[in-house]
């Protein structure tokens, strides 16, 4: 199945909206039927395309199925509406449609929807510019003008998207970086009915034309700085680490609700850019930075328990990214082989432990409450001797302002099916081991006796999916943060073993900062 923005179609086909409430003198997709105050109402909307439309619930469509929609849950069952109440399981059976409910009905074949406006109108006898349907006129009876109907499809919209205004109901998206990661994420948000990705920027032409088959609708842009002047509500930046603090920059200047990759830079300077322009951010704005350890369920779940104290204190902790190597580009000029190979030059994404470790790095300064005061470390290039200048392994040892030490240890040589990504707290009574797949915890006084594993539903995927719905529910309800000092910080935790191993000696956090 499709996740993606489906392809814009011709104006081929026509659909037939049901609302209850009010459109009075309002235009719905280029063409409706006016309605009096207090009456429900009825309209042509032209332009429903064959495909799942970009612009609609960024391109779902719900077949033969029950499911939530913004204010609206339908199920559709041999045509007739059965409208429930906000997320709230009541049932109402033949009740109106709910205040806020909008459906829109479609079928396959043009020639349907002529023959049934040719049926509605003439069994209401009601001309272009009045009430189509009065108060006494029930569904059964409009939907039974159609028996035809039942192999039909509905896609459902919210009222504000018909009308042509958003009205808080959707946040478009301006993706700035259309690289792998960019358009994988972007196609999160374009699953998420609340979002659409309406602009795609890049300096490369093939990278724009490829993520243009996944957004069909979206304008695309050469120059980020043409994305910010526009009125897009929110940006995604997902360009190389070391333009970070530029795009920030800009992005706060702009006054957008600002989605970031990490790390925050690949140097102090940058990330020192970031975290003043996060303290002048614009407040109503949401700034969220893509750690997504902190929006996974099992993450937060495990964070109460340790800071809960029922384990006791945290007297230690290891962590590791011990997962294999990175994707090679080829084919392109040898001009743009640092650019479109970023990831393997140092200067562009701040080396492996700034650029990937910075996830492991950020988890444990969020459950410590702080960023460590040194660092000392080694690392080296033991296989990776065919491209680019970054380590493929490392270790590093760090030291917290109370006294916990972190053991750290990363590489990205292929170990075949053995991998490790996680941390582990070892507490006073008992330890905690976490990670994307869930979390384990160590409690039993029986020595060899197997931990207890926490799952939910949605460390079976990608954690990406929590960070970019909470992002995207709380720019449109106001649920606000501002993530530039922490995710700074944790970059700079990265930087500072970076400095360690490149200097071959023992840095401390202030000799960081001064520097």
């Amino acid at each position: 199945m499709s996740v993606e923005q489906g392809p814009q179609q011709p104006a081929v086909f026509v659909g037939i909206v049901l609302e209850v409430r009010v459109l009075h003198q309002a235009k719905v997709a280029g063409s409706m039927l006016d309605s009096r105050p207090n009456r429900s109402s009825f309209a042509l909307v032209y332009r429903m395309p064959d495909q799942p439309d970009a612009t609609i619930l960024g391109g779902k469509t719900f077949e033969n199925r029950r499911g939530a929609i913004g204010r609206t849950v339908v199920d559709h069952n041999d045509f007739p509406l059965h409208v429930l109440g906000e997320r709230c399981g009541d049932y109402l059976g033949e009740a109106a449609l709910h205040q806020d409910a909008l459906v829109v009905h479609r079928h396959k074949y043009r020639e349907f929807h002529q023959e049934m406006v040719s049926i509605i109108g003439a069994k209401f006898g009601q001309p272009q510019g009045s009430n189509f349907m009065d108060n006494e006129t029930s569904r059964r009876g409009f939907l039974g003008a159609a028996p035809a109907a039942a192999a039909a499809t509905f896609l459902l919209v919210k009222p504000e998207q018909v009308r042509g205004s958003q009205a808080n109901s959707s946040l478009t998206v301006g993706l700035i970086g259309a690289g792998r990661r960019g358009t994988y994420v972007s196609g999160i948000f374009a699953k998420n009915e609340f979002a659409r990705v309406a602009m795609l920027c890049d300096i490369y032409d093939d990278q724009l034309e490829a993520a243009s088959q996944k957004f069909s609708g979206a304008k695309l842009f050469k120059n980020y700085k043409e994305v910010l002047a526009s009125d897009v509500d929110a940006v995604y930046i997902a360009t190389p680490p070391y333009l970070h603090p530029e795009h920030f920059e800009a992005a706060v200047a702009a006054r957008k609700h600002i989605f970031m990759e990490k790390p925050a830079g690949v140097d102090v300077a940058g990330c020192k850019r970031v975290m003043a322009a996060a303290q002048k951010a614009d407040k109503t704005k949401r700034i969220s930075v893509d750690y997504q350890q902190r929006y996974g369920a099992d993450y937060n779940a495990a964070y109460d328990l340790v800071k809960s104290g029922q384990l006791g204190p945290v007297r230690a902790v290891r962590a590791a990214w011990i997962g294999g190597g990175l994707p090679v580009r080829k084919g392109h000029p040898d001009s743009e082989e640092k650019m479109r190979n970023w990831l393997f030059y140092r200067e562009f994404s701040g080396d492996i432990i700034v650029e990937q470790n910075c996830h492991n790095l950020d988890v444990v300064n969020w459950f410590l409450g702080a960023h460590p005061v040194r660092a000392a470390g080694y690392g080296g290039r033991a296989q990776r001797k065919d491209i680019g200048n970054i380590m493929d392994n490392l270790a590093v040892t760090f030291e917290y302002p109370d006294g916990t030490i972190l053991s750290y240890s990363a590489n990205q040589i292929m170990t075949k099916n053995f991998a490790d990504v996680s941390e582990t707290f070892m507490c006073e009574n008992g330890a905690v081991n976490t990670s994307r797949k869930g979390y384990s915890v160590y409690d039993s006084e029986t020595r060899n006796e197997p931990p207890r594993v926490v799952q939910s539903d949605t460390s079976k995927g990608d954690i990406t999916y929590d960070a970019v719905n909470q992002f995207i529910e709380g720019a449109r309800t106001g649920k606000m943060e501002n993530a530039g000092n922490y995710a700074a910080e944790s970059t700079l935790t990265a930087i500072l073993a970076r400095e360690a191993i490149y200097k071959k000696k023992e840095m401390t956090w202030n000799d960081l900062m001064k520097g």
